[in-house]
């Protein structure tokens, strides 16, 4: 009987993983621990000097950082050449990146909306638009895109377009499951709920973080890297036969949403 360390093993090692949003608190936590279980990961951020900071445990040895904003969907196109061009090969795309801005629907702007839109749904789509055609003449890849329980349950803090852009990543991965299954690539969804990161924590009030986590039946915010081990998960040999499935990790919040 193989030992439970081997058993366990991730199949990781060696493989070439791009990981947006880097900078901030998840982004970090997944790139560490594909760090850590082996993988060389190419990762990004519109941020260059939180992305220094965040990748400092890592980068060089195997690994790269490149700044990037993905609102521009020619600046996808590079990130994703550049990832593959690493080590000539792209396994794993986690794209983590996100931008929220919380204001009542009445008061938000084309722009604004835009903008929103842009670096949440439209990268998603192009980061996998450019990665799709490497990882088919390869025949593997995994793909983690990140939504929200806002994309489907709907947000109760001032977030209508930011729900309105996660909702999106549930239709794309849904179809990048099952064009692209067949050339076993797997495309899942993380959806995490309220974890204690600067982007959720932003310009709520007191009261606003008292009555959000008073919802949450474990009465706590989630910690980023509880949700990096669900990506860990996905990408890894465990989760080699998850397609198309979302993996909620929210403490129970929207449970039945």
């Amino acid at each position: 009987m193989a030992s439970l360390t081997g058993r366990l093993d991730l199949d990781l090692e060696g493989r070439t993983a791009l990981v947006t949003g880097v900078a901030g608190g998840i982004g970090g936590q997944v790139a560490d621990l594909l760090a850590a279980a082996g993988a060389h990961v190419f990762g990004t951020d519109a941020n260059a000097d939180a992305l220094s900071a965040a990748s400092a445990d890592w980068a060089g040895d195997g690994h790269e950082t490149m700044p990037a904003d993905l609102g521009d969907p020619g600046q996808c196109g590079r990130v994703v050449e550049s990832a593959h061009a690493l080590h000539g090969r792209l396994d794993i795309v986690v794209a983590v990146h996100a931008l929220l801005v919380r204001r009542e629907m009445a008061d938000v702007d084309a722009a604004e909306f835009d903008r929103q839109m842009n670096v949440n749904a439209r990268a998603q789509y192009f980061l996998a638009q450019a990665a799709l055609p490497l990882m088919t003449r390869a025949g593997f890849g995994r793909i983690v895109l990140f939504t929200s329980p806002a994309g489907y349950a709907g947000s109760v803090a001032r977030a209508s377009a930011y729900a309105m852009s996660k909702g999106a990543a549930i239709g794309l991965a849904r179809s990048i499951a099952r064009r692209h299954g067949p050339d076993n690539i797997t495309c899942n969804l993380v959806a995490p709920g309220s974890i204690d990161t600067p982007m959720l924590r932003g310009d709520l009030g007191d009261a606003e973080l008292s009555a959000i986590t008073g919802a949450i039946p474990l009465r706590r915010l989630g910690d980023p890297a509880e949700v990096a081990y669900g990506v860990l998960y996905l990408v890894g040999r465990w989760g080699g036969y998850v397609n198309g499935h979302m993996l909620v990790v929210d403490g129970g919040a929207a449970m039945g949403a």
